[in-house]
């Protein structure tokens, strides 16, 4: 997971005008269902996000339609409950659509999350740091753990400090260890190890200085940036 910076006033613009208009009409309906630019504004976080899944970070580069690289704009506080946060630009983000109609298991990011809550760590600047990735394409906490197992079994016996057990129960909310995307990972890591062959530890760090400036960004850029940095 990668942290993801608000700061696109077009977007903010685009839903104030409409809260706006609505008010001026009475305010009666000041719903996200009733907004008429989503796929807009998914156009604009999507670009704030540099084309990456806001949970998984898979490439995403349109709006709904077909569902290879499809996304819907994700309330990060689900509507049901929050009224208050349908319509506030801090709360929405893109994500990926890919999985969606899948069975249960084989959903993930905001299909699988459905209404539950998770920790904010796509809004913390050290949100990278909370994760880590193993060589058989797992996300799990970043501690002394090596296995999604592993932790799960501290976390029964209530051994993992606070920010381990979110940052688990994170990425059990959102799936992010079904098979699909771990193979992928996997994939991912195999091909950067295999071109980080004879890069020394300052041509490691160059690569990964351009890459977190590109936009879009590498997919699963995160898992890129770690792999690269086991060279330094």
């Amino acid at each position: 997971m990668r942290y993801i910076k608000k700061r696109n006033p077009q977007a903010v613009a685009l839903l104030s005008e409409f809260i706006a208009n609505q008010n001026a009409a009475g305010g009666t309906n000041l719903t996200y269902s009733a907004f008429p630019h989503k796929e807009q504004l998914n156009e604009l976080l999507r670009n704030e996000q540099g084309s990456i899944c806001c949970y998984c970070m898979q490439r995403i580069v349109h709006f709904q339609g077909i569902q290879e690289s499809g996304s819907h704009n994700e309330h990060f506080a689900s509507q049901a409950g929050n009224p208050e946060l349908e319509l506030d630009y801090y709360n929405l983000y893109a994500c990926c659509i890919v999985s969606k109609g899948n069975p249960p298991s084989q959903q993930h990011c905001g299909e699988h999350k459905g209404s539950n809550s998770i920790s904010d760590f796509i809004k913390r600047h050290r949100c990278s740091r909370f994760f880590k990735y193993n060589a058989v394409g797992e996300i799990t906490p970043n501690g002394i753990y090596q296995t999604e197992q592993e932790y799960q079994e501290q976390e029964t016996q209530q051994r993992l400090p606070k920010n381990q057990t979110d940052a688990l129960q994170t990425i059990k909310i959102l799936n992010l260890n079904c098979s699909s995307l771990k193979s992928l990972r996997e994939k991912i890591t195999a091909d950067v190890e295999k071109a980080a062959i004879g890069m020394t530890p300052q041509q490691a760090q160059t690569k990964i200085d351009r890459l977190i400036t590109q936009n879009p960004l590498p997919t699963f850029v995160e898992v890129v940036i770690q792999t690269l940095q086991k060279r330094r």
